[in-house]
């Protein structure tokens, strides 16, 4: 379904929306947290400006089993992936959706796998490395992202009112 899109497209930017970063006091002097990842996508077709535009939103939340509703850390951030499409005939809805969950997060990974290590050494806490981001066709599959959810896409006019923002990232209970 992806492949559809990908084909045609060249990235042209990632930029970054939206970040946040807190912990509660005292994180390191219990027992390590630990740490479950999320990600969610939103996905435009803007085929007035031949673009396609994927919001992905990354979080890791660090837990202990004593404090599991309370977080201890949590780092969130949202970044904007914008691709150049030079045609968008035959390309449906389900193809911009597939992409943006495949290639968003795909592309966007690497920008949040720094992100996350450095604000980590930014907040007094011991490194740590995400993995590399293996997209599957399996969600069993996929153990960087164990709690991965998903939204629709949303299509702009050919005559649209320009450039415009990601549509909001939803966020599905897994």
């Amino acid at each position: 379904m992806a492949y559809v899109v990908s084909q045609r497209v060249q990235i042209e930017w990632v930029k970054l929306l939206s970040f946040s970063a807190n912990q509660k006091a005292g994180l390191l002097e219990g027992p390590p947290p630990t740490l479950s990842l999320r990600s969610t996508t939103s996905q435009q077709l803007d085929g007035k400006n031949k673009q396609v535009r994927v919001a992905a939103r990354f979080e890791c939340i660090g837990t202990t089993d004593s404090q599991k509703s309370v977080p201890l850390l949590h780092i969130e951030a949202i970044y904007e992936l914008v691709y150049s499409i030079p045609s968008t005939e035959g390309i449906e809805d389900r193809n911009i959706v597939a992409f943006g969950e495949l290639n968003g997060l795909y592309n966007g990974w690497p920008y949040w796998r720094e992100l996350v290590q450095s604000t980590l050494g930014r907040m007094g806490l011991p490194p740590f490395t995400l993995p590399v981001y293996r997209p599957a066709n399996d969600e069993q599959a996929r153990p960087a992202l164990p709690s991965d959810s998903r939204s629709g896409v949303t299509r702009l006019e050919e005559k649209g009112a320009g450039r415009q923002k990601p549509a909001k990232v939803k966020q599905k209970k897994s």
